[in-house]
Formats: structure tokens, sequence, C-alpha cells
């Protein structure tokens, strides 16, 4: 009886060698999502612009890990800018800015002048979540 020879790519699927691939392309796709993130920032501190905001809501969330659980803060902030007076925006920030405010209080808040919309009111928070 002779056995038949496989090929490469037989030989690839059976030992489950697409995880492997599927693995590296996971991989390059998140570095590629990290790369764009690490490009907005950079805008944001270069051509960044600062405005006062105001916060408009707080809100703090639990989520439960395996290892215990998470506490996560946002704030939900408005300010005005030239061309509109109602730029809302919203962002996970850190302990420490979430308490230190309070709903009315006055923020900065930094975003880019050709999209308002791309805005941020604690940049130390911005890159956490790769």
């Amino acid at each position: 009886m002779r056995k038949q020879n496989q090929s490469g790519v037989g030989h690839f699927l059976r030992d489950k060698g697409w995880v492997c691939a599927l693995m590296i392309i996971a991989g390059i796709a998140l570095a590629g999502f990290k790369f764009l993130e690490n490009q907005s920032a950079a805008e944001m501190a270069n051509d960044g612009i600062d405005a006062i905001g105001i916060v408009t809501h707080k809100t703090q969330s639990q989520a439960k890990s395996g290892s215990g659980s998470t506490v996560h803060y946002s704030l939900s902030y408005s300010f005005a800018i030239p061309d509109d007076p109602y730029v809302k925006g919203m962002q996970d920030v850190g302990k420490t800015l979430y308490d230190s405010v309070s709903e009315g209080a006055e923020i900065t808040v930094r975003y880019i002048p050709t999209d308002p919309l791309i805005n941020v009111a604690d940049p130390t928070n911005r890159n956490t979540n790769f």
C-alpha cells in the first residue's frame, strides 16, 4: 500500500497552521489600529486647539472580568468653537479627573480645528486600551 504524498497546504491545515496565520493577521490589524491611534494623538498634540468645556454628565460603571472588576469613569461635555457653540464630546477619563470635577464644572477640551468632533478632555487617558 502506497502512502499518498500530502501537499504543503494539506499539512498546514491538518496541523492547525491556520490558527497561527489567523493570529499573525490579527496582530497586523491591531498594530495598524494602534499606529492610527498614535497618529491621531500626535495630530491632537501638534494641531489641537484648547477650548473651555462644561461637564454635562458623569458616568461611573463597573465591568466584571476574570480577575475581579474594573471601574470605568466617563465624562460627557460640551464646548463652543467659532463655527458651532454646541459641540459635544464624551470620553473615558481617569479617576483623578473624574473625582476632581462635578457636573457644570469647566474643563479644558482639546480639539482638531478641521474636525471638532475629534476632541479630548483627558489626553493622559487616551491611549490606554490596546
